[in-house]
């Protein structure tokens, strides 16, 4: 009987691992990054960086100057990609199919608007 329970112990929570595990996911997002410093550039990059971690469940952000991509971990039970998506264009890039928001594009650097 003891060991009926510590294997069904184990497997229950294997079943919770793989479940938690699951739940965090990477997506790649398309956009028109027009320079190579987005990473450091305080007014654009940095700004970017920080409008997505205020959204609870992105938990990393990297951007891929020469493929012009971001790549985002996030947790699904938190948030989704549509809302990352949107915050994106927020910050005055596009993002996948959603256009960058007019009045924060404009405000982005002249580096790091399309050219």
């Amino acid at each position: 009987m003891k060991y009926v329970s510590h294997t069904l112990t184990a497997l229950l929570l294997s079943i919770g691992l793989v479940a938690a595990q699951s739940r965090i996911q990477t997506s790649t997002i398309q956009s028109d990054i027009a320079c190579d410093h987005c990473t450091k550039c305080e007014s654009c990059g940095q700004s970017l960086q920080k409008s997505l971690f205020k959204i609870k469940g992105v938990k990393d952000l990297t951007i891929v100057e020469d493929k012009q991509q971001f790549v985002v971990t996030y947790d699904t039970r938190k948030t989704d990609i549509e809302t990352i998506r949107q915050q994106i264009s927020k910050s005055g890039f596009r993002a996948d199919d959603i256009k960058a928001d007019p009045v924060a594009y404009e405000k982005l650097d002249g580096c790091c608007k399309k050219r």
